[in-house]
This record gives structure tokens, C-alpha cells and sequence, in this order.
């Protein structure tokens, strides 16, 4: 069986399959620091491992596990197939805080990544902060107040049906995390 190596918030889900590969060179993690276990699956043909969440499923291989060192804030979460009709104004993404601090999120942004081009960027306002484990939404074309308030305030939906990736960077322009998603195929039974 291959050993693959996997590092950061990739290594967490790792552990949690080692039955199905042979995950080597893994610094232990302790329990603590593991919040929700989440069913991943591997590709050994590609070394590519994916795993399931609200309703995508994203890679963790190469650049998409690469949370930033001492930053904590990732992409959670993409729900790219709203159900309001031919805007999906509901498509949010989640992003969350794992680190023990308060973070100030003001002037990063994430955008949709298409072709190798910059899609439609959000901007985080002055004054964005998100707590340790707090999580936050940011809408297509919806405000809730609940998860942040934060929208692109796009008429038309920003993610692709078919998969696609979301990139985010700090204020200085750093990437923190590119987060790559398709859609999660029914199992046949």
C-alpha cells in the first residue's frame, strides 16, 4: 500500500482513514485540536484525497490544506448549488477560525478561481473579526445577520454547479487557503 504524507489540517482528517492508507511522517495530533472528524476518501491512482462536508467535498492535497502557519482561518465549507432560481443568491461560503485568538479578518478576501483567473472578489470590512471557533457565511446576494452579515451582493451565482475552487488571501495579498470543491456524486446502491 502507498504511504502518502499528508501536513496541517489535512494530516487531522488523515488520521481518520488510516485504514483505508498508510499515512506517514505525520506529526501526532492531539485529540483536542481535533474538532469534527470528517469521512474523507483517497484516490491512489492520484494521490488525491477528498473529503466530504455540508455538501461539496474538497481536496486536501497540495495547496488546498495550506492554512497559512499561525493564522488558523480556513475555508469550511462551500455551498455552491443555492435554491433560489437562476440567481442562487443563497450559495454561501463558510469560513471559520480553529486558532485560540480573535482574529482581525479586515481587508481579506476570497474570490472564485475560474480558468486561472480572479473571479468576483468579497472584500472583508474594516472592523471583521471572527473569534476562536466562531464561524462565518458569506453570501452570493443574501444578508443574514446570524452568520456574519457579509455578501458579495452578486445578482447572478459565483460557484459552479460542477465544481470549482475558492481562493483566499490575507490583506496583504498572501494566500491563506485555496479550498477546491466538486460535486458530491449520489453511491449507487
Amino acid at each position: 500500500m502507498p504511504s502518502l504524507k499528508f501536513t496541517g489540517f489535512a494530516a487531522m482528517l488523515a488520521l481518520a482513514v488510516t485504514d483505508a492508507f498508510v499515512v506517514s511522517n505525520v506529526p501526532p495530533t492531539p485529540p483536542a485540536a481535533i474538532e469534527r472528524v470528517v469521512p474523507a476518501t483517497a484516490d491512489l491512482t492520484t494521490g488525491e484525497m477528498w473529503a466530504s462536508s455540508l455538501n461539496s467535498q474538497m481536496l486536501l492535497s497540495g495547496a488546498s490544506a495550506n492554512v497559512a502557519q499561525g493564522f488558523g482561518i480556513i475555508i469550511d465549507d462551500i455551498r455552491y448549488d443555492g435554491e433560489v432560481s437562476r440567481t442562487e443568491a443563497d450559495e454561501f461560503v463558510v469560513i471559520k477560525n480553529r486558532s485560540k485568538e480573535t482574529a482581525d479578518i479586515s481587508g481579506w478576501f476570497i474570490y472564485p478561481a475560474g480558468t486561472g483567473t480572479q473571479g468576483n472578489t468579497f472584500y472583508f470590512p474594516a472592523g471583521s473579526v471572527l473569534k476562536p471557533n466562531q464561524s462565518a457565511r458569506i453570501y452570493t446576494n443574501e444578508i443574514h445577520k446570524e452568520t456574519g452579515g457579509y455578501s458579495w451582493g452578486s445578482g447572478k451565482a459565483l460557484w459552479s454547479n460542477n465544481g470549482g475552487l475558492a481562493v483566499m488571501k490575507d490583506n496583504n495579498g498572501k494566500k491563506i487557503m485555496e479550498y477546491k470543491y466538486k460535486p458530491v456524486v449520489p453511491a449507487k446502491a
